[in-house]
């Protein structure tokens, strides 16, 4: 994959630690880990009754290089891009010298 083909700036994230409430709760922050160029490609998108409400979710295939940072990213992260964040559903190693990492990832789903 030429580098021209790779024009979205992903940021990814991971779970912080927990911030206490006072009340043996609380939230935990997203926290940046590191930015790359990578590639958003939409595959589709549906609808889900959640609580009695419509809930409208769309999948895309995310695409970076491989590297020391990209290798550690898990599920549990997300990825942003332009201000809007995709939970990682699965990352797969798709390329033919395996240079690129291909995740699918869901935008509208709790993060």
């Amino acid at each position: 994959m030429r580098a021209g083909a790779l024009r979205e700036r992903v940021t990814f994230q991971a779970k912080g630690a927990r911030v206490a409430d006072g009340g043996g709760g609380g939230p935990q922050p997203w926290e940046d880990q590191f930015t790359v160029w990578g590639r958003l490609n939409p595959t589709g998108a549906r609808e889900d009754r959640e609580a009695g409400r419509l809930a409208a979710s769309a999948d895309f295939v995310l695409t970076v290089r491989k590297s020391a940072d990209t290798d550690s990213i898990t599920e549990g992260w997300r990825a942003v891009v332009d201000g809007v964040p995709y939970q990682i559903r699965s990352k797969v190693d798709t390329s033919e010298r395996g240079r690129l990492w291909e995740m699918i990832v869901q935008r509208g789903v709790a993060t």
